[in-house]
């Protein structure tokens, strides 16, 4: 398919009016619009990323999904809407319950399901849907009191979910047989609440790695029970993990911003190298290039990536950032960013082995 660039649209969604520009390598929304934690679809065929916008005096966050060969949206699915109070005497309390709310709504792809994803609303449901049916309607999978992260095995087998629930007063790790929607695990933490743990599948769908504060325990997923508990070797709380493409590392990023490698199995640290300016919006992705393996770890103001054979950063980039995601094809790395820090309103398509835009396709 040829697409001819810029693209500029003018279209009506869900909820209020959306203006996008598109070039090869940004896609803009001008306007209020936040935009974070974007996601490739498992052949890379899709794009979906949470935003954020006013209509009136409505707040709605949404998940929006690109076609990624015409940058043409298919699908938004709204997953909270409240109304804004402005100015008032308990402003600020406001913000920060908003600040909180934005946490319990969130998505995730569905490996082996052509086009499928899970998502999850304020209200702890959690639901599936197609987004290639304009006329789809939303399955519940499964719903706890509160939802605020999920993950999904790359065989498509299990669904990892982050939650309060009513078995627990404080945060667990919820597994799911997604076929069955029976819930094989609930994994309790000791945490009660923000930061909330983090969750990492293994490559070959047969482990889970869940935090516990700073503590890391891993789930045998065809065992059913733990295969390593209590890895430690600090005193600040997990913000990041990723199983190397291997799996015979596990690599832990803490908000002293210490990324760690472990050789999980032994319960042993092979080394770790200092990241500066972590927050709780940080993450890594892993992935293979060729014969080479690499890690991509993003903050809220750096983008860096990693050779995992030498240990060594290939190229850091100053990006303000609210989420990345690497194209399965490992050729391109899209970043939510904005150019002021507090507004995330584009998507940046990067060269992943140079950190440089995308080059033109004429």
């Amino acid at each position: 398919m040829t697409v001819t660039y810029p693209i500029y649209l003018a279209l009506t969604m869900l909820c209020s009016e959306l203006t996008i520009l598109a070039d090869d390598c940004c896609l803009w929304t001008p306007g209020r619009v936040w935009i974070s934690d974007p996601k490739f679809s498992e052949d890379g065929g899709y794009l979906a990323m949470k935003t954020t916008r006013r209509f009136g005096d409505a707040l709605y966050r949404t998940v929006l999904v690109f076609d990624t060969r015409t940058w043409r949206p298919v699908k938004e699915i709204v997953l909270d809407q409240y109304y804004e109070v402005r100015n008032g005497p308990r402003a600020g309390l406001l913000e920060k319950r908003y600040a909180e709310r934005a946490q319990r709504c969130g998505f995730a792809w569905m490996p082996q399901s052509l086009a499928r994803l899970l998502y999850f609303t304020p209200e702890g449901k959690l639901y599936s849907i197609l987004v290639t049916d304009n006329h789809a309607q939303p399955e519940i999978v499964w719903r706890g009191r509160v939802v605020f992260r999920v993950s999904i095995s790359p065989d498509g087998k299990y669904a990892a979910v982050v939650a309060r629930t009513e078995n627990w007063e404080g945060v667990s790790c919820v597994i799911l047989d997604i076929s069955t929607r029976r819930v094989i695990k609930e994994h309790r933490t000791s945490m009660p609440g923000s930061p909330y743990p983090v969750i990492a599948f293994s490559h070959d769908g047969a482990y889970l790695a869940i935090s516990d504060g700073e503590l890391i325990d891993v789930f045998d997923l065809r065992a059913g029970k733990l295969s390593a508990e209590g890895l430690t070797d600090g005193d600040d709380h997990i913000t990041g993990l990723a199983f190397t493409p291997d799996d015979r590392v596990l690599l832990a990023l803490d908000f002293a911003g210490e990324l760690r490698w472990w050789d999980w199995r032994k319960g042993k640290v092979l080394g770790s190298t200092l990241i500066q300016g972590i927050s709780e919006r940080a993450g890594i992705e892993v992935f293979r290039c060729a014969m080479d393996s690499y890690m991509v770890v993003w903050n809220s103001g750096l983008v860096t990536l990693y050779d995992l054979k030498r240990l060594k950063a290939v190229w850091s980039k100053s990006w303000n950032c609210s989420g990345c995601s690497i194209k399965p094809d490992s050729s391109v790395l899209a970043i939510a960013t904005g150019t002021d820090g507090i507004v995330f309103d584009r998507i940046m398509l990067l060269n992943v082995l140079t950190g440089e835009p995308r080059q033109s396709r004429k």
